[in-house]
This record gives C-alpha cells, sequence and structure tokens, in this order.
C-alpha cells in the first residue's frame, strides 16, 4: 500500500522493520506514477516482472520504461498492448525501434479505446490485428470514427463478423455509405 500510495517514508521503515515486499511493489508504484519509490525500491533489491513495464507502458512513461530496459527488466511484445490501448504513440515506437514484438490485440485495443492515430499508425507499421474485433470493439464502445475509418480502409468484408447483427440500427447504418 506504501508503494501504491507513494508514500517512500512508510516504505522505508516497513523495510527497516522487516516487513517482506514482492514484484507487486514494484508494479504498484509503477502503476501510480511513484517513480522516486520505484527507483529506490529497486535500489534496494526489492523484486520486478514484466507487468512493472506493463504498468510503465500503460502510463506512457517513456523515461521510466527506458530506465527500466537499461536496469534488466523483462518485458515482452504484449507488455504494450496498454501503450495501444491508452493511446501512447511514443511508448510504441520505441518498443518497435527496439525490435519488441507485437502484442496480441493491440489494434483491437486502439479501437476500442477510440485511438485512431495509434491504429492508424499499427495498421500501417503491419501490426496484425483482427479487423472484426476491431469493428466489433469500435462499434460497442462509440468510437464511430474508428468504425468508419475500419470499414473505408478494409471494406465490407470486415463487418462479417460475430455480433454485427445487434450492433447494426439505423442510428449506425449510415457509417456503410461513408
Amino acid at each position: 500500500m506504501a508503494a501504491e500510495n507513494g508514500h517512500l517514508a512508510m516504505l522505508k521503515w516497513a523495510r527497516d522493520e522487516g516487513f517482506p515486499w514482492d514484484v507487486r511493489t514494484c508494479s504498484a508504484a509503477a502503476r501510480n506514477g511513484h517513480n522516486a519509490i520505484l527507483q529506490w525500491a529497486r535500489e534496494n533489491e526489492c523484486p520486478w516482472d514484466h507487468l512493472t513495464c506493463h504498468a510503465l507502458a500503460s502510463n506512457g512513461n517513456l523515461t521510466m520504461l527506458q530506465w527500466a530496459r537499461e536496469k534488466g527488466c523483462y518485458m515482452d511484445g504484449n507488455d504494450f498492448i496498454g501503450a495501444a490501448a491508452n493511446g501512447h504513440l511514443a511508448v510504441l515506437q520505441w518498443a518497435r525501434e527496439n525490435g519488441y514484438p507485437w502484442g496480441k490485440n493491440m489494434g483491437v485495443m486502439a479501437a476500442r479505446n477510440g485511438h485512431l492515430e495509434i491504429l492508424q499508425w499499427l495498421t500501417s507499421e503491419g501490426c496484425p490485428w483482427d479487423k472484426r474485433d476491431g469493428l466489433n470493439a469500435a462499434s460497442s464502445h462509440g468510437q464511430s470514427a474508428i468504425h468508419s475509418w475500419i470499414l473505408r480502409k478494409h471494406g465490407t468484408s470486415a463487418i462479417y463478423g460475430r455480433n454485427w447483427n445487434w450492433q447494426m440500427n439505423d442510428e449506425n447504418s449510415e457509417l456503410l455509405s461513408e
């Protein structure tokens, strides 16, 4: 709780008193943007894992993500899904420049959350994603600009997917003609 809520003094006290910590300490600090706590925890040999990097990427904290990589924290392509979901293009670009593979469903998560720029970039860079799932995600979350873009970019073949019948109604049927 101390790491999660940004209480470095309390975390130091707990460690001095012998209270245990684990990988959740680092991931909680990363998830909540407590960079100083994360750095202190690592300087004091607190364990970490890829969830720390996932949290940093999801928050768009590129500086700390670079620091974590330099310090040897393991990460893979799936740790960058949150960056796509939350619209952090610079993090995604850095990940690709550093050889990380595409994470599963990056395009779908960008579509779901309305990040057209991210979806366009992922597509232009060759990121594989299921167009039907992306269309369904955009439709069910009210992302009409993305819905229209997917149809324009990929044609009507993208609409033949599960749940499409209940998503089409008078309100959004005009999107097919755009």
